[in-house]
């Protein structure tokens, strides 16, 4: 098993951020909010469905506590997972399934688990102010919509895209050796 990293990285803060941020938005609408939120709108920006305040609150809150558990934990869990129990396919895997290796590999992937929540996050406080502006009786513009909620699962798409296909996790290459004189 690895060690956790004990830095503090930018996903690690940009996580803590957009948690901030949900709460900020669920405090907001709680205060502002009327009885009853849009919960559903279809792609010409009509409201199908509304669901209570509270419903409302308690699925966003149980969203955003499982993305924290799931991505947010990850500095507590992933280092111990024992090195067998991960399942590193490709070219590389023997390289990652090392001990040695472990502390690495612990770093990029509690990394990437961090900017997953960060962007699951951003989503949901997007919807959330989004719902809360609109049950207001706040005309949104139509271009709006889809910049709140397309394009941050978009960029969650890509980053994911990006981890699979990129060579974030080939190993680093050989150091040269330079014969002593």
């Amino acid at each position: 098993m690895g060690k956790s990293p004990k830095r503090v990285r930018p996903s690690s803060c940009a996580l803590v951020g957009s948690g901030v941020a949900f709460v900020l938005a669920t405090n907001w609408l709680l205060l502002t909010a009327p009885g009853q939120l849009p919960s559903h709108f279809e792609g010409s920006g009509e409201i199908t469905e509304w669901m209570s305040l509270g419903q409302y609150v308690t699925i966003t809150c149980a969203f955003a506590l499982g993305t924290a558990l799931i991505c947010g934990g990850a500095r507590w869990y992933i280092p111990k997972i024992p090195d067998r129990a991960f399942n590193v396919a490709g070219p590389h895997s023997n390289y990652w399934t090392r001990p040695e290796n472990r502390n690495e590999f612990n770093t990029k992937f509690i990394a990437d688990l961090e900017w997953i929540g960060v962007l699951v996050t951003l989503i949901i406080v997007g919807v959330t102010c989004l719902s809360g502006i609109t049950a207001a009786g706040v005309h949104v513009p139509f271009w709006i919509r889809p910049t709140v909620t397309v394009l941050p699962i978009l960029t969650l798409l890509g980053y994911a895209g990006y981890i699979a296909y990129s060579r974030r996790y080939s190993p680093p290459p050989p150091t040269p050796r330079h014969p002593r004189p």
